[in-house]
């Protein structure tokens, strides 16, 4: 079988039976927004076929048995998906519900860069040689790490973390997690950012590789032609017929974490522009608090000493507020007049029983 790396226009079938072909290792790379298409059920009278986009992230077992074709199983497959689209494909994410509600839009990174029309030189400088040539000896490098195999099949090689480095990405789980709840500032987009910590993981791992493209953590020399990097690469390979620990250093992932503080600021706005309404959000945000604290009165102040993650300053909540009376899950009592002067009461709220009820009627404009 002639490797391949790399495919662009396949449909979710064909890529199922290539990943198996090729050893569970493809990426899928490109410039346009096919894949989106085909996926959603272009060829399938609308019926998405998600299942190998999805199990090729966490790399869970692929097996695909249908009538009139051959069984397709692929152990542990690694799919990289890499697509750069026009801003209107991304939008158009938002009309296909299965994408996100399978979870296949959270296991992407974002990156939404600024448009440079109207600031372009019309004739950039070429690469320079040296760049091209590094990055080519890099690739190559990487390309040739010796794969590792059991039974004839590839077997993945561990990759750990320094003590240090885990205990950095510990205390990043445990700052991010607050930020997740209903309330709090990701709460709109948990779903991606409850995979923020194992991606900046798996950065901290392409880093590593990067920057010490010789440590494949495999017996044995890499395989260059390049004098140069094969140097580099026997250096960090070890003696023959010997494995080594590898560790990722507490460098790495500090680096990583820059890149993820980047995702995540993309991702954010990537949802947002998929066409997530912010009045309605912030509403179901605080219908998310009504509900899982079982609230049956409250006031202004109240809801937003438990919702200060996500809003910042009390008139903040006056929208929201509001949505949620136009559509009956609230009503507002009317002030008691205070003798003398001081400061206003906070206004009061009534939450009607119903809300509470998952058959809810008052279901309407998304919340």
């Amino acid at each position: 079988m002639i490797p391949r790396l790399v495919v662009d226009d396949v449909t979710p079938e064909r890529l199922a039976a290539m990943l198996a072909e090729q050893g569970g290792r493809l990426a899928l790379l490109s410039a346009e927004g096919g894949l989106f298409e085909v996926a959603g059920g272009r060829y399938s009278d609308g019926v998405p076929n998600l299942d190998v986009l999805l199990k090729g992230h966490p790399g869970d077992d692929l097996r695909v048995d249908r009538i009139g074709r051959s069984p397709v199983h692929v152990r542990h497959p690694a799919l990289t998906l890499g697509i750069a689209v026009q801003p209107a494909v991304i939008r158009e994410l938002a009309r296909k519900p299965a994408f996100r509600g399978s979870g296949l839009l959270a296991r992407f990174f974002y990156s939404l860069p600024e448009s440079t029309v109207g600031r372009r030189i019309a004739c950039p400088p070429p690469m320079p040689d040296a760049i091209s040539q590094r990055y080519h000896r890099l690739c190559t490098l990487l390309l040739r790490i010796a794969e590792r195999r059991t039974d004839g099949e590839v077997v993945p090689f561990p990759i750990y973390f320094s003590p240090e480095a885990c205990g950095r990405l510990e205390r990043f789980s445990e700052d991010l997690e607050p930020r997740l709840s209903a309330g709090s500032e990701l709460g709109p987009i948990c779903d991606w950012a409850n995979k923020l910590a194992g991606g900046i993981a798996r950065v901290a791992a392409m880093l590593h590789l990067v920057n010490s493209p010789g440590n494949c953590g495999y017996s044995g020399n890499c395989g260059s032609s390049d004098k140069s990097t094969s140097e580099e690469g026997a250096a960090h390979c070890g003696d023959p017929g010997t494995d080594r620990k590898i560790e990722i250093e507490m460098e790495t992932v500090e680096r990583s974490i820059l890149i993820g503080d980047y995702l995540l600021t993309h991702a954010r706005a990537a949802f947002a522009f998929m066409g997530t309404d912010p009045e309605i959000e912030n509403a179901k945000q605080l219908l998310s608090w009504i509900v899982e604290r079982r609230v049956s009165t409250f006031t202004k102040r109240d809801a937003w000493q438990a919702t200060r993650g996500r809003f910042k300053r009390a008139s903040e909540l006056d929208a929201p507020l509001l949505l949620l009376i136009e559509h009956g899950y609230l009503a507002e009592e009317q002030p008691h007049e205070r003798p003398g002067q001081g400061r206003k009461p906070s206004r009061s709220f009534k939450v009607n029983p119903h809300t509470h009820n998952s058959q809810n009627p008052h279901n309407g404009r998304g919340l």
